[in-house]
């Protein structure tokens, strides 16, 4: 099978090698995104927080 290099024959090593790379490389986006997510929703809970205060403010 040649994947990385189109003169020779990639080994199940380096096919395994490059697929936990790319998997941790994914784990690691993904716990990036995991994190945006949840900044993400502390801000909507501030924010609609704010909204009701603001709310009672005009009453």
């Amino acid at each position: 099978m040649y994947i990385f290099n189109k003169s020779k024959p990639t080994s199940a090593n380096e096919i395994q090698k490059k697929l936990e790379e790319i998997e941790a490389e994914q784990k690691s986006h993904n716990e990036h995104i995991d994190n945006i997510i949840a900044r993400l929703d502390t801000i909507l809970k501030k924010s609609k927080e704010i909204n009701q205060r603001l709310a009672k403010n005009k009453k």
